[in-house]
């Protein structure tokens, strides 16, 4: 039975090909595919045409000699130089930065099978399809290094100052690379998808490095020679990246696509240029018509939007574009994204999963900016700036050329307060008011979802998301950190009897799936159900209404028959906060209240956080005895712990914007027993930045 659930989550299309990638393993056919070998072999049976590199007679690409690039970069961002001398120093004393975060000491050159996130070593003996892929922990450990994001930071630095050492320790860097790893054998050839993203990167570097000293026709040859075993891993086992049909596959696409069009003299360069190409517009279902993406994630719509703007600028360049199909995705996603990230800080909500991707990085803003990707798409297809100069204009730059960047025209985004976002295919619903927005998850999904986020509300204030999701941090680390902050009770939203909204099945899926409607129905008011409890005949109503300019009102109901639990859920960044007295007297919170019938009869708490934004209060009020309980980092710091947690309290009271990275976060919980319906009122109330709210709540 959970197998037909699966099934008809997944799709008949994604479990046929998941059942061929499969066969293919088990049969031996991947591995006659992607055999084992040296380096040698691989260079001697390629045409010598194929190392023939010189620069001028090259495809067309992003750029000619990035050093031309040079004094516009430096008006762009003037601090980047510093930074990028930095970052080759550290390379040099083998510390390298992982996840665009933590810097980690590896050594040079580093031991590319040692997971820095454990310390366990895997070996590269042996053929991929025989490679255990925990062996060392979470294999985006080892992976991580190997994408090779220093390559665009070394090419930067050689596009600003000219300094040979980059050049050199690419080179260094990619022989120790191809010595460690050799073709088809070991972890860093398990994942198509890593594989894809590896070549991308080597190729950059390589178009960037093409004037440099350091760039022999040996070392060229070598690369060329692996650009060759890449593009045949990749295309071995594209039944695994159609059976995702996510980012695997975009990424995937894009690589084949790239190797077949940039190196045309290698005997599968045709095949590979067509495939590849027919493979991204195929991919072109995976963006919904409201501009969200088939993952439910922001930062894998970010890679994925990246991912088109880097082969579909190279099909352009080379006189030979994709389809409108593949532009409109574009469009739409921008128009989404630009009404969802911050312009002031470049953020968005991190909901959904994040695992650090970041493709191309060729700016030097923060890992959770998203302006450089704003820009660059504005550029491209509105030929109009989405936001003033910055150094988010780095990507445009590198991708669209420096004529891009001479664009005067700005895309003026509306004065004041501005509309209602609906994105119902994406699940997003959007209530921006005067320096504030609230983003609500409510889905009726076509595919997977990350998370079992159904109707959790992030809360936006001046640039601060003081309600937030906790992200994703580890999706394959020792237990209890094994993908786990995908559970509901872990998101802003209400949970029952322990439940999650949805079956999981496996680390990623789910085996039933909770749906969802939402709707305005007035400009501050916004109201939706999900149905993930239908099996107890219980449905989760949530109504969030905006009263005034500074508090949010957020009302849940359980609405059904017979005795339940309800656990409602909130979680705020590390802020300082203090518990506040219940209050009775006619305050504006306790007048609301009258829109609960029995609320007299329940109980209540308060709590005062002092954020970078300045304070605001969060009162809740149940119809039913509420205990409450606030954790941070593990550790309970408020009230009485929950007996039976639905989830392990060390992983309650954390947060990760970054793959790797937690930080400790405030994790606050009322739970209530009682006849249905349970009811909660949540009033979250904004100061007016002079320490006093206009609520008249202290």
């Amino acid at each position: 039975m959970e197998e037909l659930k699966t099934l008809r989550v997944v799709g008949f299309r994604s479990a046929f090909w998941y059942g061929v990638y499969r066969l293919q393993i088990l049969s031996g056919i991947s591995r006659r595919r992607t055999p084992l070998c040296s380096w040698d072999e691989i260079i001697g049976r390629l045409p010598p045409a194929a190392f023939e590199a010189d620069p001028s007679g090259m495809p067309p690409f992003f750029f000619n000699d990035p050093r031309t690039l040079g004094a516009v970069l430096g008006r762009i961002a003037p601090q980047a130089e510093s930074g990028l001398n930095s970052e080759l120093e550290n390379i040099q004393k083998g510390s390298f930065c992982l996840w665009e975060d933590a810097r980690h000491d590896l050594g040079f050159p580093p031991d590319w099978n040692r997971n820095p996130l454990t310390g366990r070593a895997a070996s590269a003996d042996r053929h991929w399809t025989a490679t255990d892929e925990q062996a060392s922990g979470d294999i985006k450990g080892l992976w991580e290094l190997s994408r090779f994001s220093l390559a665009f930071r070394l090419a930067r630095l050689y596009a600003v100052t000219g300094n040979e050492r980059a050049p050199e320790i690419f080179w260094q860097l990619v022989e120790s690379w191809m010595g460690a790893n050799p073709p088809n054998a070991g972890p860093q050839w398990l994942s198509s998808q890593e594989v894809a993203l590896r070549s991308m990167a080597w190729i950059f570097a390589l178009r960037a490095f093409a004037w440099s000293p350091a760039t022999t026709a040996a070392r060229v040859g070598r690369l060329i020679a692996a650009f060759d075993a890449h593009a045949r891993r990749i295309d071995a086992t594209l039944a695994y990246a159609k059976a995702q049909n996510n980012n695997h596959l975009i990424s995937e696409a894009a690589g084949l696509f790239t190797i077949g069009l940039l190196f045309p003299d290698l005997p599968g360069a045709a095949h590979w240029n067509s495939k590849g190409r027919a493979l991204l517009e195929s991919t072109t279902g995976q963006f919904f018509q409201d501009g969200g993406y088939i993952q439910h994630s922001v930062n894998y719509h970010r890679l994925a939007l990246q991912l088109y703007l880097w082969a579909i600028r190279l099909a352009e360049l080379n006189g030979k574009p994709f389809s409108e199909a593949m532009y409109s995705c574009v469009d739409r996603s921008l128009e989404l994204l630009s009404a969802m990230i911050d312009p002031d800080t470049g953020r968005a909500p991190n909901f959904g999963h994040n695992d650090g991707a970041l493709f191309p990085a060729l700016n030097s803003c923060a890992y959770e900016d998203y302006r450089p990707l704003l820009q660059t798409l504005s550029l491209w297809r509105r030929r109009k700036k989405i936001l003033e100069d910055g150094p988010w204009n780095e990507d445009a730059l590198w991708l669209l050329g420096p004529d891009a960047l001479t664009i005067s025209s700005r895309m003026l985004r509306p004065q004041g307060e501005s509309e209602p976002f609906n994105a119902p295919n994406a699940g997003l619903y959007l209530m921006p008011w005067l320096q504030s927005c609230a983003v609500i998850r409510c889905a009726r999904f076509r595919s997977r979802p990350a998370h079992a986020d159904q109707l959790h509300v992030d809360v936006c204030w001046r640039g601060e998301n003081i309600a937030c999701d906790a992200g994703s941090y580890l999706y394959g680390g020792d237990p209890p950190w094994r993908n786990s902050l995908t559970h509901a009770a872990l998101h802003n939203t209400v949970t029952v009897d322990g439940l999650d909204q949805m079956k999981r099945s496996g680390r990623f899926g789910w085996a039933t799936l909770s749906q969802a409607r939402g709707e305005f129905i007035e400009k501050g008011k916004w109201q939706g159900s999900h149905d993930g409890y239908r099996a107890l005949g219980i449905t989760h109503r949530r109504i969030v209404e905006r009263i005034d300019s500074d508090v949010l009102v957020i009302n849940d109901e359980l609405i059904g028959k017979g005795t339940h639990t309800a656990r409602l859920h909130f979680l705020m960044p590390d802020f300082p906060w203090e518990p506040l007295a219940q209050e009775t007297d006619p305050t504006p919170e306790n007048m609301l209240m009258e829109r609960l019938p029995g609320w007299k009869d329940g109980s209540g708490g308060g709590w005062m956080f002092h954020s970078p934004a300045g304070e605001f209060t969060l009162r809740i009020w149940s119809n039913r005895d509420v205990l409450w309980n606030m954790y941070r980092a593990g550790e309970r710091v408020f009230g009485l712990a929950e007996e039976k947690g639905p989830v392990p309290a060390e992983i309650r009271g954390w947060r990760s914007l970054r793959y790797a990275n937690k930080l400790p976060a405030l994790s606050l919980a009322g739970t209530a027993a009682g006849v249905l319906p349970i009811c909660f009122i949540s009033i979250w109330t904004l100061s007016d930045g002079q320490g006093a709210s206009r609520a008249g709540v202290r």
